[in-house]
């Protein structure tokens, strides 16, 4: 009697687990949509063959549920739209600007950099203005990234009730979370539970074209969610607050709205390296896809990333160079004209690793390097039919140091788009090829050489000190262990003496 009441009860606990998790975020329901939408994708492929479709939702239902299960976040039902307009930037802002002004709950907005420029003013304008509608206004800024946030901003937020919180201001002992080089370099603006933004643009002069104050230097790639996803970046919202000591437990919950019909699958994903508790979701997905993609049944296989910072820990070079050398065709849009000295040249040194590869098709791996303005947007497409977009470079300082956001996408359309964009681009920028790498001359290849190095020096752990969390706690274990083992010696030689 006993045993099967214990067993009816953990039945019991089990059901209400379940029945706890959202309809959206329910394995059930995303394998179900994993099967709608590449078995409709795949049938509007003239000459592809019926049974060619098992395989190939085989393969995705494998991928993501490994991805579920490891990083979770996942939903179904979303409606996800990129920003299509020229330039895109300023597309993102006036969506932004416009989703903020018809608020009427709440506006939590997260960001690297937030400037003095006419755009950030017309930012804190209507954050100012939804705070006086009665919405809960909290805006995350990073201390390094907004250095030039103005004061007269702080007050006028603060004034009208919005709440400002700045992100490790390492030179105040109370409030610093970390050492410098540990930033927030996530981009999230998340509208009461209806509708959410992800991506590369920051609020600052470069992000938008004259028409809106900017300068138009940097391209950026944003996306537009709504659906049960809102709610996830909502979550990785909350998770920033608490870092800061922030009591989240005051925070209204985000209650998941249905899934929407025809609607895409959405993970959010993180890379988070600085607590013990480490989520690296971001690389993790990323190395998974492209390492999966092989025997595919439509005639192309394809990697397509646009990044503003190419030298990646060496992991996910090798899951690039992998790709290559199974047959895929690799695309790589980066940027020739970087804000960042020495960028450029540590990229080369990078590309150098690749070129000097010989891989099957000559023409499958391409690099495009912008001129016209620097490529700050951060996006990867797979196969024509996942992609991922968000705040994460191909860099050591993201997938590090840095806390970043990205979103993978299972849906063609948006693959498709988002390809389209990478494809335009290419078509404005400069081909680096394989004889452009090789026959570089010799001083210039150790000038980069030597830059590639310092730029990975300052990724190393090492570079962060003493203030490493990681060091910290290995170092409090080491010192407990020691003292407790000198005690218990110590202990010993008393006892042992007192016995004689």
């Amino acid at each position: 009697m006993i045993r099967r009441s214990l067993l009816g009860d953990s039945t019991r606990d089990e059901a209400t687990r379940i029945n706890e998790v959202p309809v959206s975020h329910r394995w059930v329901f995303i394998s179900s949509e994993i099967r709608r939408i590449i078995s409709g994708s795949l049938l509007r492929t003239p000459t592809l063959a019926t049974d060619s479709i098992t395989p190939e939702v085989t393969k995705w239902t494998r991928i993501l549920s490994q991805l579920n299960e490891r990083l979770g976040r996942m939903s179904g039902g979303n409606d996800v739209v990129c920003s299509n307009g020229v330039p895109l930037g300023d597309q993102t802002a006036t969506e932004m600007l416009n989703a903020i002004n018809s608020a009427k709950r709440r506006v939590w907005m997260e960001v690297y950099i937030f400037d003095d420029s006419p755009l950030a003013a017309q930012f804190v304008r209507a954050l100012k203005n939804a705070a006086k509608r009665g919405c809960e206004v909290i805006l995350i800024i990073d201390y390094i990234g907004s250095f030039g946030f103005p004061s007269l901003f702080l007050n006028e937020l603060s004034k009208h009730g919005a709440q400002v919180i700045v992100f490790n201001p390492f030179m105040d002992r109370q409030l610093a979370i970390g050492t410098m080089p540990f930033r927030n370099h996530k981009k999230i603006l998340v509208v009461d539970n209806d509708i959410a933004f992800c991506g590369s643009m920051n609020v600052s002069v470069d992000s938008t074209s004259s028409k809106m104050g900017g300068n138009g230097r940097f391209y950026d790639i944003n996306l537009r969610i709504r659906g049960p996803a809102v709610c996830d970046l909502a979550n990785v919202f909350k998770r920033t607050l608490a870092m800061t000591s922030y009591k989240v437990e005051d925070l209204q919950p985000c209650v998941p709205p249905s899934p929407i019909e025809d609607g895409v699958i959405v993970q959010v994903l993180e890379s988070d390296m600085f607590r013990l508790s480490r989520r690296n979701g971001i690389q993790s997905s990323l190395a998974t896809v492209i390492s999966n993609i092989e025997h595919a049944v439509k005639a192309e296989q394809n990697v397509y990333l646009t990044t503003s910072y190419f030298y990646p820990p060496g992991f996910l070079r090798r899951t690039l160079l992998s790709a290559c050398k199974r047959g895929l065709q690799v695309h790589m849009l980066l940027s020739g004209n970087s804000d960042v000295p020495g960028d450029i040249n540590a990229t080369l040194h990078v590309l150098r690793k690749f070129f000097r590869k010989r891989f099957e098709g000559a023409n499958d791996f391409k690099v495009y390097m912008t001129t016209k303005e620097h490529c700050h947007g951060k996006c990867v497409v797979v196969d024509d039919i996942w992609s991922c977009v968000g705040s994460f470079n191909w860099d050591r300082w993201s997938s590090r140091r840095n806390l970043e956001v990205s979103v993978g996408i299972l849906d063609p359309s948006i693959a498709v788009k988002l390809k389209s964009l990478q494809m335009e681009k290419e078509k404005e920028a400069v081909e680096y090829t394989r004889a452009d790498s090789l026959n570089r001359p010799t001083l210039l290849k150790i000038f980069d050489s030597l830059l590639y190095k310092i730029v990975r020096f300052s990724g190393r752990n090492c570079f962060d000190g003493l203030s490493n969390d990681g060091f910290k706690s290995r170092f409090k274990k080491a010192f407990i262990r020691t003292l407790i083992d000198d005690k218990a010696a110590e202990t010993i030689a008393l006892c042992n003496m007192a016995g004689v």
